[in-house]
C-alpha cells in the first residue's frame, strides 16, 4: 500500500507541474535582449523544428537540431532554440561536446544554448534505444567550460539497465565553469541531472528534477555532485532554488565528492519511490576527513521522503545546516557516524518526522529539539501544513512557488527563537525554519 500510495505521489508530482500534458512551462529569460526596436532576440544563432542543419542557422534559416548547434558555437555564441518538441531517437543523436575536441568557451565569452523566452522548448529523449552499453544521456558535455544553458526541458531516456547503461537526463563530466539555469529534467530511467568529476565551479540554479529512476530498482536520484577529486581546490558545485520531486532513489546526493557543495533555498520532496533509498539531501560520503568536501545548506526543506531528510552518509568534513526544516520523512536529520569533524546545526526544525532523529558528532543549539529555545512545535506554529503548490509553476523569474507551506504563522514560539548565524533576519533574532517571517 505505501509503494502504490508513493506511484500515486509521482503522478499527481508529474501532472500538476504539467510534464506529461505541458500545461505549463517556464518561459521567462531576464538576461535576454531585444534588438533596437523592441523586436526579435538578438544572438548568433537560431534552431526551429521547421529548420536545417544545412542552413546557416539565422533565425530566418534556422538550424533544425540542438546537436548541430552545440557541435558548432564557439566562445562568445549564442543559440537560441524555438518553440517545439526535439527528439533524440538513438545514441549518436545525443547533444554532445567534448571540449578537448571541440574547443570551449572563456571567461566573459561562454557559449550560450537558451531556449528563447516566452516559447516552450523540450528535449525529448523518452524514445531512445537504451540496449546498448554505456552511458545513455540525452545531453552528454565532458571536458567542458563557461558554458550557459537555460530555460528548455529535458526529457531523458526511460530505459535503465543497471548491469549495461546509465540513463541520465543531462551528464557533465570532467568540466568546470558551467551554469544551468530554469532546467527542467524529467522521466529519465536513471538521474536527472549528473555532476561528476567536477574540474571548477558548477552553478545549478532554479533548476526541477522530478521523477527520475525506474521505480523497482532505485537508481534514479534527481541531482548528484559526486566523485570530484580534492585536488581540484575551486570545483565547488552550488545549487540555488532547486527542487527534486519523486525521484526513485535521492533527492540530492553528494557521494565521493571531496570538495564542497552548497545548497541554497533548495526542497527535496517525496524522493524514495519504490527501491530507492528515499533520503532528501545525502551529504556523503568522502574519503579523507579534513575541510575538502565540506557541505553547507541554508534555507532547505525536507518533505515526504522515504528515509531521511538529511543524511550525513559517512561525510568526513564538516557539514554546516541553517534554517533547514525536516518533515514527514521517516527520519529528519540522520548523523549516525562519527566522523573526523564536528558538524553543526542552528536555527533548524524537526518536526512530525516518523523516527527519532541520530545525532552524533553534531554542535546543535537554537534549534527546535535544543533548550534553548525550548520550544515545542504544533501544527499551530505554521500558517499551513498543506503542500499544495509545492511542485506547481515557478515564478516568471524561475523563483521557487510563494506557497505557505511550513511558514510561520503570527504568533508561533518558533518567531526570533534563533540565533545569528550571518544571514539576514526580521526582528529581535533569527526565526526558526525554512523562511524569514516579516512580523
Amino acid at each position: 500500500m505505501k509503494k502504490i500510495l508513493k506511484i500515486l505521489f509521482l503522478s499527481l508530482l508529474l501532472i500538476s507541474i504539467g510534464w506529461k500534458i505541458d500545461a505549463q512551462f517556464l518561459t521567462t529569460m531576464s538576461s535576454s535582449t531585444t534588438d533596437s526596436d523592441g523586436g526579435e532576440y538578438l544572438a548568433d544563432y537560431y534552431v526551429a523544428t521547421d529548420g536545417d542543419d544545412t542552413n546557416p542557422g539565422t533565425i530566418n534559416d534556422p538550424w533544425a537540431t540542438p546537436r548541430h548547434a552545440v557541435a558548432a558555437m564557439v566562445a562568445g555564441d549564442t543559440t537560441y532554440i524555438r518553440a517545439g518538441r526535439y527528439y533524440i531517437i538513438k545514441k549518436d543523436s545525443l547533444v554532445y561536446r567534448d571540449g578537448d575536441v571541440s574547443g570551449n568557451g572563456s571567461n566573459g565569452n561562454p557559449i550560450c544554448l537558451f531556449g528563447y523566452p516566452g516559447e516552450k522548448v523540450v528535449i525529448d529523449a523518452g524514445g531512445i534505444d537504451t540496449l546498448g552499453s554505456g552511458i545513455q544521456p540525452a545531453i552528454f558535455f565532458e571536458n567542458s567550460s563557461y558554458w550557459n544553458f537555460k530555460n528548455f526541458r529535458v526529457i531523458g531516456p526511460t530505459e535503465d539497465d543497471l548491469s549495461e547503461n546509465y540513463a541520465t537526463g543531462f551528464y557533465i563530466m570532467r568540466s568546470s565553469n558551467i551554469v544551468l539555469d530554469q532546467i527542467q529534467i524529467d522521466s529519465s530511467g536513471g538521474v536527472g541531472l549528473n555532476i561528476i568529476y567536477a574540474r571548477g565551479p558548477i552553478h545549478v540554479i532554479n533548476c526541477d528534477a522530478t521523477g527520475n529512476g525506474v521505480v523497482d530498482e532505485g537508481n534514479g536520484d534527481g541531482f548528484i555532485a559526486s566523485y570530484t577529486r580534492p585536488q581540484y581546490t575551486d570545483a565547488e558545485v552550488f545549487f540555488s532554488g532547486c527542487r527534486a520531486l519523486g525521484n526513485a532513489d535521492d533527492g540530492f546526493d553528494t557521494w565521493k565528492n571531496e570538495r564542497d557543495v552548497t545548497f541554497d533555498s533548495c526542497w527535496s520532496i517525496g524522493n524514495g519511490i519504490g527501491a530507492g533509498d528515499g533520503t532528501g539531501f545525502k551529504l556523503g560520503r568522502t574519503d579523507s576527513a579534513g575541510d575538502n568536501g565540506m557541505r553547507m545548506l541554508r534555507h532547505c526543506l525536507a518533505a515526504y521522503n522515504d528515509r531521511q531528510g538529511f543524511n550525513q552518509n559517512y561525510n568526513q568534513d564538516p557539514i554546516t545546516l541553517y534554517n533547514c526544516v525536516s518533515y514527514k520523512n521517516e527520519y529528519g536529520y540522520y548523523w549516525y557516524e562519527d566522523g573526523s569533524s564536528t558538524d553543526t546545526m542552528h536555527n533548524c526544525v524537526s518536526y512530525d518526522n516518523n523516527s527519532s532523529d541520530a545525532f552524533v558528532s553534531v554542535y546543535t543549539t537554537y534549534n527546535s529539539w535544543d533548550t534553548p529555545p525550548g520550544v515545542t512545535v504544533t501544527d499551530a506554529d505554521f500558517i499551513s501544513v498543506d503542500s499544495t503548490g509545492i511542485s506547481g509553476p515557478r515564478g516568471s523569474n524561475g523563483e521557487l512557488p510563494n506557497i505557505n507551506f511550513l511558514k510561520l504563522a503570527s504568533g508561533s514560539d518558533l518567531i526570533d527563537a534563533g540565533v545569528d548565524v550571518g544571514i539576514g533576519y526580521n526582528g529581535a533574532s533569527p526565526d526558526l525554519g525554512w523562511f524569514e517571517s516579516d512580523y
